[in-house]
């Protein structure tokens, strides 16, 4: 069946076994995932002096998450694929779109073919919150929300936008920033999907707020996009409650990179303009987790504890102070990590999340042991 489905190109390599090309001609490799990590792992690949490498990509295009996971208002992040696109043209390198391994093709089949085998599948699931609500109407993902706003085939939402008012971001990282901008900035002239800009447009999303964890100083943003936000047109970002800053987070602002975001974060905080002179707002809620998500069939609020951090500085950890507090939301996303699938074939770790390896060579099966570059930030 598999070979009925693949163009006759493909099946006339996928035929071709490893002991017809010489060791003069160097290795042949499969490379799984046609992402950045992908294409940068070919390159080295082609650099150590492979005779061939094949691409393998479940989707029909490639590139990964510089074509599904950018944001519309980064182009520049997107330049990447020049590089990429000189590597795929390089003779020496085969492309195969819309082919799914473990699916229409096992990864025992792979193994007859190839030298080695490279998967670079990145993080195809999400992490859970394992709380009360999560699956409710109106609660998201960060991943299929990204998804859906670039036109990544696999994500669909579909929800009345007219009634929305409110939205709440778990996870306060740059991905985090990348949804605030969304429902905040003019996207009329970006590469976002047009379907997806049609319907938030409909939306009447004032206030956004976005929830961390931990403190101001353990924020996972940069400083690039934090300043991104503070420069919305008629858009306050707002600090929620007090800028708190322990001792031990004194000795991690030591560190300039931490030094320059805190700058900016203490500007946000000390600025008291009120939220009602802006037609829309950004709040930034610290140290502050998740208890429950509230409402009958749809999000009708969510439930948050305050914390406090404790340890050492650049291994803090936090603790709830048992004061709680509430937010009306209509809609809620999770921005709090992915998670790796498994590949039917592969060894797998289900709690983890990644695929058993030592130093990046698959352990568990057997003698004929693959190798593996699999990047769950990728």
């Amino acid at each position: 069946n598999l070979l009925r489905a693949i163009s006759k190109k493909r099946i006339r390599i996928l035929r071709t076994s490893r002991w017809c090309h010489s060791d003069k001609q160097g290795p042949i490799y499969a490379v799984v995932g046609s992402g950045p990590a992908g294409f940068y792992l070919t390159d080295s690949l082609l650099k150590l002096g492979a005779a061939r490498v094949d691409l393998f990509e479940r989707y029909p295009t490639p590139y990964g998450l510089v074509r599904y996971g950018v944001a519309p208002d980064h182009p520049e992040m997107k330049q990447v694929t020049n590089r990429f696109e000189e590597i795929a043209n390089d003779d020496r390198v085969n492309f195969y779109g819309n082919v799914n391994i473990g699916r229409n093709i096992s990864v025992q089949k792979l193994r007859q073919h190839y030298h080695g085998i490279m998967f670079c599948t990145g993080a195809d699931s999400d992490r859970i919150l394992g709380i009360s609500g999560e699956n409710l109407k109106g609660v998201y993902s960060s991943r299929e929300f990204v998804g859906w706003y670039n036109d990544h085939p696999d994500t669909n939402i579909d929800f009345d936008w007219k009634d929305i008012n409110t939205a709440v971001i778990i996870g306060n990282g740059n991905v985090a920033l990348d949804i605030a901008r969304v429902f905040t900035s003019d996207y009329q002239n970006t590469d976002i999907s047009e379907s997806a800009l049609h319907k938030i447009k409909k939306s009447n999303v004032k206030n956004i707020h976005i929830v961390g964890r931990r403190g101001a100083v353990q924020s996972s943003f940069t400083t690039k996009e934090l300043r991104e936000i503070t420069k919305i047109p008629n858009c306050g970002v707002n600090i929620v409650g007090d800028l708190i800053v322990s001792e031990a987070d004194k000795e991690e602002l030591k560190s300039r990179v931490l030094k320059r975001k805190f700058k900016v974060l203490d500007s946000i905080y000390n600025d008291k303009t009120p939220p009602e002179k802006y037609s829309k707002n950004i709040f930034l809620h610290f140290l502050s987790s998740p208890v429950q998500i509230k409402g009958k069939e749809s999000v009708e609020s969510i439930e948050l504890e305050r914390n406090e951090t404790i340890g050492e500085p650049f291994s803090q950890k936090c603790r709830s102070i048992n004061k709680f507090y509430e937010i009306p939301t209509d809609l809620v996303f999770k921005s709090i990590g992915y998670k790796s699938t498994q590949i039917e074939g592969l060894p797998f770790n289900d709690k983890s999340g990644t695929i058993p390896n030592d130093h990046g060579r698959i352990t568990g099966n057997g003698k004929n042991k693959l190798c593996r570059n699999i990047d769950s930030r990728v």
